[in-house]
């Protein structure tokens, strides 16, 4: 909806500067569309003011279908979750995510998914973004589909990546809106980086699944039985995992920092703070599944610290910890999850 963001790629008012090599491809997705215009410059049916992920998916057809209908497309970028930073948003934010990916991949189309920029309108919010984007960084991971930091990349440009509202990106100006100036100034602001970012991850997209190139190394998969004796370890902040208790061994049934009866499957990760601050840890599981979290300071249930059934926030020292995803009430009440873990 933001003019901002690409549009300025269908046109020739473009300052590629040391990212001239980007022009093939650039060129490439600016081809006319049978409806006219280009990719570029198109306003999508599924882009709309305001709009949180369900609405994309909402209705039938739903938004996004009728785009695909529309476009034929072969690449959906993805940019959701902005407008789910709140408390009790991040829920239907991933149920309502995987939904659009698994209805996008059963049409043919690969999408893009790209992490949502910083807030600094409130701190609560960003503290939210941080988690979306984790859980947009393990669906990228679960679905095997590109992901494009924006967030990280906005960091360093401190208030100049967005307006004085603290929430929409910034776009370098001279006589006019710059958004395709990759100068040194114009890349000091949010729509030019994120602009760039896009370009950058189309090419890797056409390269490797249209022109046939190599592509880069998958991720390394996280190690790890998930045990108490030998759990799966996570090598910082922020992190991101799913899982499934209903495969995971009942080793544990009570904890000491609670009276709750865990008596189904678990599933146990090791992290390590390097540092003394504030970490949240958030468990979101699949309809009919009840799991609870433990923090521990040892692999041991007796060195419980803190338990929560979705939500743990919490002061920790330097050192080694233990969390554990536990099902409540027995195997009837196991199943999927998404782990996420963010510094605050």
């Amino acid at each position: 909806m933001n003019t901002g963001f690409l549009s300025c790629f269908a046109g020739s008012d473009l300052k590629l500067e040391g990212y001239a090599s980007l022009e093939p491809t650039r060129a490439w997705f600016a081809a006319p569309l049978p409806s006219g215009g280009s990719a570029y410059s198109r306003v999508s049916l599924a882009a709309t003011v305001g709009w949180r992920a369900v609405h994309v998916v909402s209705g039938s057809p739903n938004a996004a279908e009728e785009e695909i209908a529309a476009t034929n497309a072969a690449f959906a970028l993805i940019t959701l979750g902005s407008n789910d930073s709140f408390e009790g948003g991040l829920d239907s934010f991933d149920a309502n995510l995987r939904k659009l990916l698994d209805q996008l991949l059963s049409a043919h189309v690969v999408p893009i998914l790209s992490t949502i920029p910083t807030r600094k309108d409130s701190v609560s919010a960003d503290q939210l973004a941080r988690e979306i984007n984790a859980l947009i960084w393990l669906a990228g991971e679960t679905h095997q589909i590109p992901v494009i930091n924006v967030y990280d990349a906005l960091v360093p440009l401190g208030d100049g990546a967005l307006v004085s509202d603290g929430i929409h990106l910034s776009v370098y100006s001279s006589g006019g809106s710059k958004g395709c100036w990759f100068t040194a100034e114009g890349l000091k602001k949010g729509h030019n980086v994120r602009n760039l970012l896009t370009l950058e991850g189309l090419d890797r997209a056409k390269r490797y699944l249209l022109d046939g190139q190599d592509p880069e190394p998958s991720i390394a998969k996280l190690s790890g039985a998930g045990s108490l004796a030998d759990p799966i370890v996570v090598s910082g902040f922020p992190f991101a995992a799913e899982g499934n208790t209903k495969s995971a061994p009942a080793q544990v049934d009570g904890y000491s920092c609670g009276t709750q009866k865990e008596d189904g499957g678990e599933v146990v990760y090791r992290f390590s703070v390097s540092k003394r601050g504030t970490y949240r840890m958030r468990v979101i599981d699949d309809d009919g599944v009840d799991v609870d979290l433990y923090l521990l300071r040892a692999a041991d249930p007796k060195a419980c610290v803190a338990r929560h059934d979705r939500l743990l926030e919490e002061t920790l020292e330097a050192g080694d910890y233990w969390l554990v995803v536990d099902t409540f009430g027995g195997v009837n009440n196991a199943g999927k999850y998404r782990l996420s873990g963010v510094a605050l």
